[in-house]
Formats: C-alpha cells, sequence, structure tokens
C-alpha cells in the first residue's frame, strides 16, 4: 500500500493499517452522487473526542 489507505464503510478485516475512524457517512445510494468522496478528493483526519464521536453517530438515523 505504501503511502495509500482505505476507507473501509463497514468493520471488516482487510489486511491494511488502520489510521482512525469516522462517524460520517461516506457512501449513500439515496444521494447524488451517492459517495461523499472522489477520486483524487484530499482527506485530513482530526481528533474529536468519545462524546463527539458518538453525538455524531447518533445524529446520523
Amino acid at each position: 500500500a505504501g503511502d495509500q489507505t482505505g476507507i473501509y464503510p463497514l468493520s471488516t478485516p482487510g489486511g491494511w493499517r488502520l489510521i482512525g475512524r469516522t462517524p460520517q457517512v461516506l457512501f449513500d445510494p439515496k444521494r447524488h452522487p451517492p459517495a461523499r468522496l472522489a477520486i483524487g478528493d484530499r482527506v485530513r483526519f482530526i481528533p474529536i473526542s468519545v462524546a463527539t464521536f458518538l453525538g455524531m453517530m447518533a445524529g446520523r438515523t
């Protein structure tokens, strides 16, 4: 993988080194376009507290 990483939509074994987790919905087939990210997008992960993460997860429904 070198300098690449992947984003898993579900909890699954994959063999890549995981660098984090996001509460954001990255794929929604009801949206247009369904993927939040496109080829060439730059992504920056920032640390958030567990409470913020759980609050964002609760707000997804």
